[in-house]
């Protein structure tokens, strides 16, 4: 991974993944719990039990986001975002796409959002851990790093909360690498996970069908370049600004839709 004087380009923070797996989007199931195959509930804890064991990682994603114009016709929005995370409570995010530049930072005391394009950015004390850190933020400001899931302590648990089915669909490969194939169910989106065989487990590729939106947009990401031993001091996470940078409120980092959504 590469974070100084690196530029990539990708959908913003704020509207990245929030919609992904594991996140808040994913409607709660009124059953006891969720029906699960147990293959694919095997292949889901392992990946599960090896990024809990993990302290800090890197890693790489392409996102396409699908947005559907008043027509019915589909737009689709790229971007690529470089993700750091050390346990318990350092994250730092690159984010370059068609809708904007992006950069977070969390420190552990507080989480820091800058616009590269428009020279503005916010900040906010949230002390605490990852997992509370972000839970405050994508509550109250609606603020959510790529694949957030995967940054939580336990990442696969906030999945099984939130779907209702899920099964094993089979071998497959993404980009030449063997995966575990698995599709889950909540009341109005479906997600399909592939997972990689081998001694490390790691998501390889997602997709999520929005069922609950007129002609179902689908969002899927492709992740790459998993680092379980990088080097990541504590400067990686401090946030470094443009000294002309303005600051600004959260909300107003938001880029609109264009197409239309």
């Amino acid at each position: 991974m590469h974070f100084n004087g690196r530029s990539i380009r990708i959908v913003p923070l704020a509207l990245s993944l929030s919609l992904l797996v594991c996140t808040a989007a994913w409607g709660a199931s009124k059953q006891k719990g969720p029906v699960i195959e147990p293959k694919a509930r095997q292949v889901l804890q392992q990946v599960g039990d090896f990024m809990k064991s993990a302290e800090r990682f890197t890693f790489s994603m392409e996102a396409t986001r699908e947005v559907v114009m008043e027509t019915g016709q589909k737009i689709q929005y790229g971007s690529v975002h470089e993700i750091a995370v050390r346990k318990p409570d350092g994250v730092k995010v690159i984010s370059d796409g068609d809708q904007g530049d992006f950069k977070l930072w969390y420190d552990g005391s507080r989480i820091t959002l800058l616009s590269v394009e428009r020279n503005t950015y916010s900040s906010a004390e949230v002390p605490g851990t990852i997992d509370e850190a972000f839970d405050k933020m994508a509550k109250e400001r609606g603020i959510s790093p790529p694949m957030i899931s995967l940054l939580y302590s336990d990442p696969i648990q906030i999945l099984k909360n939130k779907v209702r089915s899920g099964f094993y669909v089979g071998l497959s490969k993404v980009r030449g690498v063997e995966c575990h194939q698995l599709a889950f169910s909540s009341k109005d989106r479906d997600l399909q996970i592939w997972i990689s065989t081998g001694i490390s487990p790691v998501i390889r590729k997602v997709v999520l069908t929005n069922r609950k939106e007129k002609y179902s947009p689908q969002f899927t990401a492709y992740l790459s370049g998993w680092d379980f031993s990088p080097v990541l001091p504590d400067t990686i996470f401090m946030y470094i600004l443009p000294k002309s940078a303005i600051l600004a409120d959260f909300d107003s980092l938001r880029p609109s839709d264009s197409g239309g959504n």
